[in-house]
C-alpha cells in the first residue's frame, strides 16, 4: 500500500499518474477510481469497479500482451462467471465455461487473485471521501492479494485505516508538501538548463508567488511563458525572462485564502487609498486619490506597497489600474457600508464639480451611494440629460456598486 498525503494542489493526481505511465510501461494493468466522483455503496461496489476498469483494458489490448492473465481467467472461468452479471465485458474473456459456480465474493476473490499474479496496480483517489468502513474493507481485501499494489491519495492522515500491524508492515506513507526556494530552485534550473545561480532570483519571485504549491508553480510558469515574460532567447540561445515585469506580475490563478492574506499584509495607510480606488474603478489616478482624501500628502508612498505586492500596476502616465477583478472585488468586499457610501457621495460630487460633463459617471457613484440621481443637476440646460440617465439606472433597479462604476466608464467612452 503507498498513501500519499497531501492539501490540494501538492501533486497527489500528478503522482498517480505518474504511477500509472510506470506501471503501463512494464506491461502492468491498472486501475483507478476516484472517492470524490465515482459512486460505489461498500468495498464490494468499489473492487468491481476496479476489476471491471481492468477487464475493459485487456480487451483493448493485443491478446499476447497478457496471456498469462488471460489463461488463467479462462481456466478459473466457472469461478469467475458469477462477476458477469455486474462486469459484462467478462463474457468476451471467459470462452471456455461461463457456468457459474460460486458467490459474488468467492469470484472477486479468485479475480483478485488473478490480477495479483499479473502485477495489477489499484489506485484510490481521495480515499477520504469513500463511504464510512468502505476503505478498510477494501484494505481487508487486498491485503492477501499476493503482487497487487494499492495506491491511494489522502487530503490528510488515513490514521486509524493503517493501524493493524499487518497493514502497516505493508505500507509506504508519501506525505507531499511544498516546495522549499531550494526545491523550486532544482526545479527551474532542471528546467530551463541553466545554473541554479542563474536562476536564483526567478525561483524566489515563483516562490513567493505560489507559496511553493507545486499545482500553482505549474500554472504560475505556464501563464509567463505565455506572456512572453519567460522566453527563449535565440541570440543567446537560452532560456531568459523579464524579472521586473514578473515581480509586478499579479498571479491570478492564487487562492482567495492568499488573495486575502496579501490584502491583510498591506499597511493601514494603503488600504485606505486603495478601497477609494475600489470604489472609482478599475483605473484611478493619483490626482483622484488625492482630491478625495483629507490626509493627500504621502498617497504615493502609501500605495507603493501594493504596486510592489502586484495588486497594483503603475503605468508611466501615473495611472493606476487594479492587476485583476477579482482584487478589486476582494478589496471592495472589505469596505463598510456606510463607507461605501461616504466614499461614492464624495466621488459623485468632485466630479460633478470637477467634471460636470460625465453625467453618467456622477449619477451612478450617486446612486451606488443611494442617493437619487436627480440632485445631480440643477440647471435647466442639463436636467434632461439628467431624466434620461435615471430612466437608464432606475433607482429600484439592484445592481452591484461595481458594475455600475464599469457601466458608467464604459457609457462616458
Amino acid at each position: 500500500f503507498a498513501n500519499i498525503v497531501g492539501d490540494p494542489g501538492m501533486g497527489k493526481s500528478a503522482a498517480v499518474r505518474s504511477l500509472e505511465r510506470l506501471a503501463t510501461q512494464i506491461d502492468n494493468t491498472t486501475a483507478c477510481v476516484d472517492g470524490r466522483v465515482d459512486e460505489f455503496n461498500d468495498a464490494v461496489d468499489l473492487c468491481t469497479a476496479l476489476c471491471g476498469q481492468v477487464t475493459r483494458k485487456l480487451l483493448s489490448m493485443p491478446p499476447n500482451t497478457h496471456e498469462g492473465l488471460l489463461e488463467g481467467i479462462n481456466a478459473r472461468g466457472d469461478r469467475i462467471a458469477p462477476l458477469i452479471q455486474q462486469i459484462p465485458e467478462l463474457s468476451a474473456l471467459i470462452t471456455k465455461n461461463q457456468s457459474p459456480v460460486g458467490s459474488i465474493e468467492s469470484a472477486l476473490s479468485e479475480f483478485l487473485a488473478l490480477l495479483g499474479n499479473s502485477g495489477t496496480v489499484f489506485i484510490l483517489e481521495n480515499a477520504q471521501l469513500a463511504p464510512a468502513g468502505c476503505v478498510a474493507d477494501f484494505i481487508s481485501r487486498c491485503l492477501d492479494v499476493r503482487g497487487l499494489f494499492v495506491a491511494m491519495t489522502w487530503s490528510d492522515d488515513p490514521g486509524i485505516e493503517f493501524s493493524d500491524p499487518r497493514v502497516a508492515t505493508k505500507s509506504t506513507l508519501l506525505p507531499l508538501t511544498a516546495l522549499s526556494k531550494a526545491a523550486v530552485r532544482d526545479l527551474l534550473s532542471d528546467m530551463l538548463q541553466l545554473s541554479q545561480a542563474r536562476v536564483r532570483e526567478l525561483a524566489g519571485e515563483v516562490r513567493l508567488k505560489t507559496d511553493g504549491i507545486p499545482s500553482l508553480i505549474h500554472e504560475l510558469i505556464h501563464e509567463l511563458h505565455a506572456d512572453a515574460l519567460i522566453f527563449y532567447d535565440r541570440v543567446q540561445e537560452s532560456w531568459s525572462w523579464r524579472i521586473d515585469d514578473i515581480r509586478a506580475y499579479f498571479f491570478n490563478s492564487s487562492t482567495a485564502q492568499r488573495l486575502s492574506a496579501i490584502l491583510d499584509d498591506l499597511p493601514e495607510q494603503t488600504r485606505k487609498p486603495l478601497c477609494l480606488g475600489a470604489c472609482i474603478g478599475e483605473h484611478f489616478t493619483l490626482d483622484q486619490c488625492n482630491a478625495l482624501l483629507d490626509n493627500c500628502e504621502n498617497t504615493a508612498q502609501a500605495l507603493r506597497p501594493a504596486v510592489t505586492s502586484g495588486a497594483l500596476k503603475l503605468d508611466i502616465d501615473g495611472h493606476y489600474q487594479f492587476s485583476a477583478p477579482r482584487i478589486r472585488l476582494a478589496l471592495y468586499e472589505r469596505i463598510t457600508d456606510l463607507d461605501k457610501e461616504r466614499f461614492h457621495l464624495k466621488i459623485a460630487t468632485n466630479l460633478a464639480e470637477s467634471a460636470p460633463d460625465q453625467l453618467v459617471n456622477i449619477a451612478v457613484h450617486y446612486q451606488a451611494a443611494t442617493i437619487r440621481t436627480q440632485s445631480v443637476c440643477t440647471s435647466s440646460t442639463t436636467r434632461g440629460r439628467s431624466r434620461t440617465v435615471t430612466r437608464t439606472l432606475s433607482p429600484g433597479t439592484s445592481i452591484s456598486p461595481l458594475r455600475l462604476t464599469d457601466f458608467a466608464r464604459s457609457r462616458q467612452r
